[in-house]
C-alpha cells in the first residue's frame, strides 16, 4: 500500500540534489510563511499600539522563554520523525502507522505538562530575566495567553514532523498559508479594530494555532497509512510495540530536547543581559530576532531535508547516497544563507523603519546586524551536521556538542565580559565563541567518527 501517495517522496534512489531541493522548498516556503506573519504580527503590534517599542519589547521579552518550552518538546518531534522515516524508508508500513498514533498521544500528554509549567513560571522567568518594570505586566499577559495555545502547537509540529519524516512536505506548506492568513486578520481585527494590545496578539496566534492543528490532524487521519490493518496500541502485542516505540521516540528524542532546552536557556541568560542594557535594547533584539528569522529559513529547511534524506537512506541501506547528499545540502544551505545575511545587512535601516522609526531603535538594530548577520553561515553548517546526526539515530553526539557551545561556552563567555564592557559587544562575542567551536566540533566528529562508521558498514553490506 502507498503512503500518502500522492504527496509523499522517496529519497532512496532518483537524483540526489533533485529530492533534496523538492523536499526543502516546500519546508522553506512554509518558514517563510511562519517567519512572515510573526514578523506581521511585530509590525502590527508597533504600528497599532504605538507606544514608542514599549509593546514590541514586552512580546519580544519572552521569545527565548517560549523557545525554551518549545524547544523542550521539539526534540520529541524530531526522534519521533527519525523513527517513522526509517521505518518508512525501510518499508515497514504497520510500524510506521503505529509510531504516528504513539507520536500523537505522546505530543498531547506532554503539551498539557508544558503548558502547565509555562503559565505557573512565566512570572518567576520574567523576574529571572531582569525584565524592566515599564514592560513586566504586559510581557506576563502576552505569556500567559500565548502558553494556553502549546497544545493545538505542538500537536501540530508533531503531526507536520510525522507527514515530513515520510517525505511529504507540502501538506504543511498548505496548512502554513491558512493559519498564516487567518492569524494576520485576526491581528487586525484584535489590535487594530477593537484595540486588544499584545493580549489580542497572543489571542490571535492561539486561535490560528488551533485550526492548523485540525488541518494537519484531518490529513493523518484521511491517509492510507492510518487504513494499514495492525495492533491496537494499547493492547496486546500493541501495548508492547507502543512501548518499544515510545522508549525509542525519547532515546532519540530527549539528547537533541535537552540541547534544545540549554540552547535556549543560554539564550535567556544573554536575554537577561540583553535586559539590563534597557528597553532599546530589547526592543532592537527583539526586531534583529524577526530580521534574522529569515536568514535562518534555509538553514531549518535543509536541515530537516538532511534528516528526512539521511534517516530513509539508513534505513535502506543505501550508505553512500548520504555522503552525496551532506556535500549538496552543505553548498544550498550555505550559499543561501550568505546571500540573505548580506542583504538583510545591507537593507536593515528601512527595514527597521517598518517596525518603529525611533532613531535609537534603529542605530542600535543596524549595529546588532552587521556585527551578527555576516557570521550566520556557521549555523548552517552547525544544522546540517546535526541534521545528519539525527538522520543516522546519532543525536546524542550533536546533542553533547551543542550543548557545550551554545550553552557552556557562550554563558561563561558572557558571564565573563559582560561587567568589563557593559554593552553588546559582551554578547556579539559570546556568540562569535560558540558558534565557530561548535562548527568546527561537528565537522571533526564527522571526520572522525561517523564518516568511518558509514565506510565500515557499507563494507559488511558489500
Amino acid at each position: 500500500m502507498k503512503l500518502f501517495s500522492q504527496n509523499n517522496q522517496l529519497m532512496t534512489e532518483g537524483s540526489i540534489p533533485r529530492h533534496l531541493i523538492r523536499f526543502a522548498i516546500p519546508l522553506l516556503i512554509g518558514n517563510f510563511l511562519q517567519q512572515s506573519y510573526q514578523l506581521v504580527d511585530m509590525i502590527i503590534v508597533g504600528r497599532c499600539i504605538g507606544d514608542g517599542g514599549i509593546s514590541i519589547a514586552a512580546v519580544g521579552v519572552g521569545t527565548s522563554f517560549l523557545g525554551m518550552m518549545i524547544g523542550l518538546f521539539m526534540g520529541l518531534s524530531t526522534g519521533a520523525g527519525i523513527v517513522i522515516s526509517r521505518a518508512y524508508g525501510a518499508g515497514r508500513t504497520k510500524r510506521v502507522k503505529h509510531s504516528i498514533q504513539v507520536a500523537l498521544l505522546l505530543a498531547a500528554a506532554v503539551a498539557v505538562l508544558i503548558t502547565v509549567a509555562a503559565i505557573g513560571s512565566c512570572n518567576w522567568i520574567l523576574t529571572l530575566l531582569h525584565t524592566t518594570e515599564d514592560i513586566f505586566d504586559l510581557a506576563s499577559l502576552y505569556l500567559k495567553i500565548y502558553a494556553l495555545g502549546f497544545v493545538p502547537q505542538l500537536v501540530y509540529n508533531m503531526g507536520t514532523s510525522v507527514l515530513q519524516a515520510l517525505g511529504n512536505s507540502t501538506s504543511p506548506l498548505t496548512f502554513l498559508a491558512v493559519t498564516c492568513v487567518i492569524n494576520v486578520i485576526l491581528d487586525l481585527v484584535f489590535m487594530g479594530a477593537l484595540h486588544l494590545g499584545v493580549g489580542g496578539a497572543a489571542a490571535a496566534t492561539v486561535l490560528s494555532q488551533c485550526v492548523s492543528m485540525v488541518l494537519v490532524l484531518r490529513k493523518i487521519r484521511q491517509s492510507d497509512v492510518m487504513k494499514v490493518p495492525g495492533e491496537r496500541i494499547l493492547g496486546g502485542r500493541g501495548l508492547t510495540e507502543s512501548r518499544w516505540i515510545l522508549l525509542t521516540i525519547i532515546r532519540y528524542g530527549v539528547p537533541i530536547a535537552i540541547q534544545q532546552l540549554t540552547m535556549s536557556f543560554s539564550n535567556m541568560i544573554l536575554q537577561g543581559h540583553i535586559n539590563l542594557l534597557g528597553t532599546t535594547a530589547i526592543a532592537s533584539w527583539s526586531i534583529l530576532s524577526k530580521i534574522d528569522g529569515f536568514i535562518l529559513l534555509p538553514v531549518s529547511s535543509f536541515s530537516m531535508a538532511m534528516t528526512t534524506f539521511t534517516g530513509q537512506n539508513y534505513g535502506a541501506r543505501q550508505l553512500s547516497r548520504i555522503h552525496e547528499g551532506k556535500r549538496c545540502v552543505t553548498f544550498m544551505s550555505v550559499g543561501t544563507t550568505v546571500v540573505l545575511s548580506m542583504i538583510c545587512v545591507l537593507l536593515c535601516e528601512p527595514i527597521v523603519h517598518i517596525f518603529d522609526g525611533s532613531s535609537s531603535i534603529v542605530e542600535m538594530t543596524k549595529d546588532m546586524a552587521w556585527h551578527m548577520l555576516p557570521f550566520y553561515f556557521t549555523l548552517a553548517v552547525i544544522r546540517i551536521y546535526t541534521g545528519l546526526f539525527n538522520g543516522l539515530g546519532r543525536p546524542l553526539m550533536g546533542s553533547v556538542t551543542m550543548i557545550f557551545c551554545m550553552c557552556v561556552i557562550r554563558v561563561t563567555a558572557v558571564t565573563m565580559l559582560f561587567p568589563a564592557f557593559h554593552s553588546t559587544m559582551a554578547i556579539y562575542i559570546a556568540y562569535y565563541a560558540s558558534w565557530f567551536s561548535c562548527m568546527f566540533l561537528l565537522m571533526a566528529e564527522y571526520r572522525l567518527i561517523i564518516r568511518k562508521q558509514i565506510s565500515e558498514e557499507m563494507t559488511l553490506k558489500s
